[in-house]
């Protein structure tokens, strides 16, 4: 089982929130610690780039030239990338390379 991390966009950066370890506590802390802030959680998808680097929810991925937005898909209970012309699994992410996120670097996506 992965280690269940968040961090979250503050609006301004990005913070780390470390290991948490159990549902409750999940929860728990983020109605108290964020909820009365316009925080934006972001959840460690359980996987390292090609440099091991943890991917999180929010974070881009650069594929050979392309840039790619990591999200999770809740119908799905996957996390998928997509650049804006397609979206797939995560499937080969041992060649990812986390080079941004979208709240730091959304023209990294957006171009």
């Amino acid at each position: 089982m992965r280690p269940i991390k968040f961090r979250a966009w503050t609006g301004k950066k990005i913070i780390s929130w470390g290991i948490l370890r159990n549902l409750k506590t999940v929860m728990l802390s983020l109605i108290l610690e964020w909820g009365h802030r316009d925080y934006i959680p972001m959840q460690f998808t359980g996987l390292l780039d090609k440099n091991g680097k943890e991917i999180y929810e929010g974070d881009i991925v650069k594929i050979e030239d392309q840039f790619w937005g990591v999200y999770r898909d809740e119908s799905y209970l996957e996390y998928f990338i997509m650049n804006g012309e397609s979206n797939e699994p995560m499937y080969s992410y041992a060649h990812y390379e986390v080079v941004g996120n979208i709240y730091e670097n959304p023209e990294l996506v957006n171009a």
